[in-house]
This record gives C-alpha cells, structure tokens and sequence, in this order.
C-alpha cells in the first residue's frame, strides 16, 4: 500500500520453513526475538492444518519438519512455547509410522536439550517406535524386553516407567 509499509506475506510452505530454521541452526545463527516468535506462530499453524487435515499430502507438515523444528530450536537454545512443542508432539503422535528412528532421536534429544516434559500419550509412542525397531534388529525379543522394559504391544507399561526417568526438572514445560 501507500502507506510505506511492506505487503504481509503468507508464511513460506512447511518445508521451506523448516529448512530455513535448520540452516540457521547449522550455523549458528540465532535469528532476533521477534523473528523466532513469527516462526513459532507459523510452525504451529502448518502443524495444526497438518493434523486437521484427512490425508496428508505434499503441501503439509510432517513429522520430519517437527522433528528438525524441535532439533533446530534446541540447538538455538531456543525455547518453544508450549502451543508449538504440542502442535509438533501431535503431528508426531498422528504420523508415528512415519517416523524414522533418527527423527525420533532429533525430538527426544531436542525436548531433553530444552528441558520439556511430555505426556504419556508421547511417551508411549517413543516406546512403541523403539520397541519396534529394536526388535527388527535384536535376534532375541524377550531380552529386549527386559532390557527396555516395554514391549511393542504394551506401550502403557512403558509411558508408565518412563516419568521416572528423571531427565528433565519438574518446573518444566507440559505440552
């Protein structure tokens, strides 16, 4: 417009988005204040269409976005705000198969880096896709089992054992 400010643009599609946080990330750079608040808002809204949507397709959020999202954050030392680390925890949950065992490594070092505490919905899905991998590669399942002390078919034994794993203070966030 006339009135000498800059026209309001949409936000970039998720992949765009997220690749420009993981750069920044890789080098170093933390962008200002008011530059991450306007990535948050954007991450959390392609979250949301993401999970509202009925099938996902090309233009969506995946969990590979949030994954390298968490990750890039924390490497910023960044911390999120709860709407965001719940959106990107959902999108994660709702497209679990979807997850590869490097991105869910991305996210639970990222939450433990940031000092989030999550729910035991996402707990339990940690366990069921650690289990699972784990047992395609372990020749002995009910070792591993007892070594990890969950078992893919029982991913509430698990989301039970693991709030006591103490990694992360009690003050901090819950998504």
């Amino acid at each position: 417009g006339g009135d000498g400010r800059a026209p309001s643009l949409p936000p970039p599609p998720p992949r765009a988005l997220c690749s420009l946080l993981t750069a920044l990330a890789r080098l170093q750079h933390a962008p200002p204040h008011e530059w991450m608040e306007a990535y948050e808002a954007a991450a959390a809204a392609h979250a949301r269409a993401a999970l509202c949507a009925s099938a996902p397709h090309a233009g969506l959020a995946t969990p590979r976005h949030a994954a390298n999202t968490l990750w890039a954050m924390a490497r910023l030392r960044w911390v999120p705000g709860p709407g965001l680390v719940a959106a990107q925890l959902a999108l994660c949950t709702r497209c679990a198969d979807g997850l590869r065992a490097v991105e869910l490594a991305q996210v639970v070092g990222a939450l433990a880096q940031l000092r989030v505490r999550c729910g035991h919905e996402w707990l339990a899905v940690c366990c069921v896709t650690v289990s699972a991998a784990a047992h395609a590669l372990w020749p002995r399942p009910a070792l591993l089992d007892q070594c990890l002390g969950m078992h893919p078919r029982h991913p509430s034994r698990c989301a039970r054992k693991m709030p006591s794993i103490q990694m992360c203070p009690k003050d901090a966030i819950h998504p």
